[in-house]
Order: C-alpha cells, then structure tokens, then sequence
C-alpha cells in the first residue's frame, strides 16, 4: 500500500490542501502541510498541483 507524505520543501501554500477532494490536509498557511492517512485516498492530487515538488509517494 502506498501514503503520500509532504517533505521539508513544502512552502504551506495551501494548494495541495485546497484540491485534496477528502480534506485530508489541513490548509495551514505557511507551515509545513501533513496528509492524514486515514483520509486519504491516494488520488494523487496533492503531488501533482504542488509547485514545489514536496509531496513523496511512500509504502506503508
């Protein structure tokens, strides 16, 4: 199974946050995001709206 995971490049500009269709990263502005696993859906949106690159696809 995988999880996507936001790395130290994450600027909190809240775009994975606000294209995530189950809410589950808490838009934070400027502060590192986190995925709640629980939530997520691996849809993979998070990693491709991220300027910065910062979401990894990791096993869990």
């Amino acid at each position: 199974m995988i999880a996507y995971h936001i790395t130290d490049a994450c600027i909190g500009c809240t775009l994975c946050a606000q294209h995530c269709p189950v809410d589950a990263i808490p838009a934070v502005p400027y502060a590192k995001h986190v995925v709640d696993v629980d939530k997520c859906t691996a849809c993979d949106t998070c990693r491709v709206v991220c300027p910065e690159h910062a979401v990894e696809i990791v096993r869990r």
